[in-house]
């Protein structure tokens, strides 16, 4: 997901509800009622605005392309 121009991070999809999706960094492993995490919400059409593409990621860790 690029938030601002030209600065990219990696999110994980946390929770999907019927108005928005909930998104936290992919290396924070803390519960999702924990306070002092980053979590991003966005509506679906909000989505297209911040260049997000799904990719999946290899048991070593490596970042692919999603040929789907």
């Amino acid at each position: 997901m690029e938030m601002e121009a030209g600065t990219a991070a990696l999110y994980r999809v946390v929770k999907i509800s019927a108005n928005d999706i909930e998104f936290q960094l992919h290396v924070d492993g803390r519960p999702t009622m924990v306070e002092g995490r980053k979590r991003v919400r966005k509506s679906p059409g909000a989505l297209r605005g911040v260049k997000v593409r799904k990719v999946p990621v290899d048991p070593l860790g490596n970042i692919l392309p999603a040929n789907d």
